[in-house]
C-alpha cells in the first residue's frame, strides 16, 4: 500500500490509489475501486482445434465435431458437447496452427460483427471458404464505419 501512495505523490494524482489482487493499481471510481479494463467486443483466435487421434476414431464424435464446425460454433462449445456425450473421452480436441485466424459468431456478443469482419477482411484462397489471413495492418477500419 505504501508503494501505491508513493505513486500518487509522484504522478500528481489527487485521489488515493489502492493495490488490488494481482498488484494492479486501482483508482477509485463511482463504482468503487477497480482495475482498468479494456472493453472486448469479441475474440479473433489464432489457429483452430482438431480432434485427437483417439477422438477421430469414433464416428459419433467426428459427427459432433463436423456439425459444430459447420454451424460456426466455438471450439470450446464443441469440446463441451463432446465431453457431455462421451465423458470418458478426456481432451478430445487439440490446438493446431494454420495460416489463418478463426472468427466465429459465438466468440462475439453480437455474431453479426464476426460476419462483418469476415466479409470485409476475409479472403477465399481457392477452397470456397472466406478466412482471415495475416497482413491486415493497412486495411483495418472500424466495422461500423466500413461502407
Amino acid at each position: 500500500m505504501a508503494i501505491a501512495m508513493e505513486n500518487v505523490a509522484t504522478n500528481g494524482q489527487a485521489g488515493p490509489v489502492a493495490v488490488v489482487q494481482g498488484g494492479a493499481l486501482a483508482v477509485p471510481t463511482l463504482l468503487g475501486r477497480t482495475a482498468p479494463r479494456i472493453p472486448v467486443a469479441g475474440r479473433i483466435r489464432a489457429g483452430i482445434k482438431v480432434l485427437t487421434r483417439r477422438a477421430a476414431e469414433n464416428q459419433r464424435v467426428r459427427a459432433i465435431y463436423e456439425r459444430g464446425v459447420e454451424q460456426g460454433k466455438s471450439f470450446d462449445s464443441i469440446e463441451r458437447e463432446i465431453a457431455e456425450a462421451f465423458p470418458d473421452l478426456k481432451n478430445p480436441l487439440l490446438p493446431k496452427n494454420v495460416p489463418y485466424f478463426t472468427v466465429r459468431g459465438e466468440d462475439f456478443p453480437n455474431p453479426e460483427i464476426a460476419r462483418q469482419i469476415t466479409d470485409l477482411f476475409g479472403e477465399d484462397r481457392g477452397d470456397g471458404v472466406k478466412r482471415l489471413y495475416r497482413g491486415l495492418s493497412g486495411r483495418c477500419v472500424a466495422v461500423g464505419d466500413a461502407a
